[in-house]
């Protein structure tokens, strides 16, 4: 089965390719390409609706993932529209509906987009790249959305899942516009957003420092004392497996339980002190595969730094959140 890079540039191409396709015997299924994935077809809803789609309806569905016609074509990945008065096309582009990973979503985006866009997975994130009427090339956000149809959404929302029966408009649309550029003459094409400005979610860290405050001295000291031993412990953060289990198992419960680590922090004499020294200078450790030694900075600032975001972690000190903001992300 051939994956086939279709990139529909405009309405009209859409309607070209529909008419072109011959459906497959006994149904209405048009493919897009290989008649074999036949699951990536192309539905006309009506005269100047179609959309693109990787999912076969099932209008008596056994599974719960299962869309009848009706939810295949209003969550569909790729939408385009005509205005019937004015011309005017659009193009509506959806992402998967859930937080996990919906790869197959992903690669029928990215060959199923128009020429003059690209889809892009970055970090875990989704994004559409396309040139504006400022021919500006921008890049927008496509986050998940938690539209569901009511048999998932009976199955799922029961506290653990985040899903709405209703559409969440979660999209990117785009304008569509062909044009002659002033000083060569050729021909473009330009998307111009016209929906889905969204937020980017992006993870923070802050330090309680309530509950840093008891431990602040104690805290400076055990870094200080790492500084320290730095050099009487480069031996016991080589890249040695077997030595770093004894290590990990010498640590006991204080990297995994932040109240040990901070009863330790607490105690000069705890004897996991040193063990949980040469732990963290393992972690900090870069490792040289020419030498085949691993080594920690010297400069005392980096050092601290780092040896402090690890017993900031440990100790239970780091939060992590979820933030929403707006990003600039024009070329």
């Amino acid at each position: 089965m051939a994956m086939y890079q279709y990139h529909l540039n405009s309405f009209s191409k859409v309607a070209e390719h529909y008419d072109s396709i011959k459906p497959i015997r006994g149904t209405d299924i048009r493919p897009l390409g290989d008649r074999a994935r036949k699951w990536e077809h192309i539905v006309k809803v009506h005269n100047n609706k179609y959309v693109l789609t990787n999912i076969l309806p099932d209008d008596e569905p056994n599974w719960i993932y299962q869309e009848t016609r009706k939810g295949m074509i209003d969550r569909a990945p790729i939408t385009w529209t005509r205005n019937p008065r004015t011309g005017i096309e659009k193009i509506r582009i959806r992402n998967g509906s859930g937080e996990y990973a919906h790869n197959s979503t992903y690669s029928f985006l990215y060959r199923a987009l128009p020429y003059s866009m690209d889809f892009v997975v970055d970090k875990g994130k989704q994004f559409v790249q396309a040139y504006n009427m400022e021919r500006i090339f921008q890049t927008h956000y496509l986050p998940k959305s938690r539209w569901v149809h009511e048999r998932y959404y009976d199955h799922w929302n029961n506290g653990k899942q985040d899903f709405t029966k209703t559409d969440d408009k979660v999209y990117l649309e785009f304008e569509h516009t062909e044009y002659n550029c002033p000083t060569t003459g050729n021909a473009g094409t330009i998307f111009n957003l016209v929906h889905g400005q969204h937020k980017e979610p992006v993870t923070r860290y802050r330090i309680d420092k309530k509950l840093k405050k008891k431990y602040v001295k104690s805290f400076k000291e055990f870094v200080e004392w790492a500084w320290v031993m730095k050099p009487l412990l480069s031996e016991t953060f080589q890249n040695d497996w077997q030595s770093r289990q004894r290590i990990k198992e010498q640590c006991g419960d204080a990297l995994n339980s932040h109240d040990a680590f901070r009863d330790m922090l607490l105690d000069d004499n705890d004897e996991r002190r040193t063990p949980i020294v040469s732990w963290i200078l393992g972690q900090m450790s870069a490792y040289d595969w020419q030498t085949q030694v691993s080594t920690v900075t010297d400069d005392p600032d980096k050092f601290r730094k780092q040896f402090n975001n690890h017993v900031n972690q440990l100790a239970g000190f780091k939060t992590k959140h979820k933030e929403f903001i707006q990003k600039d992300r024009s070329i």
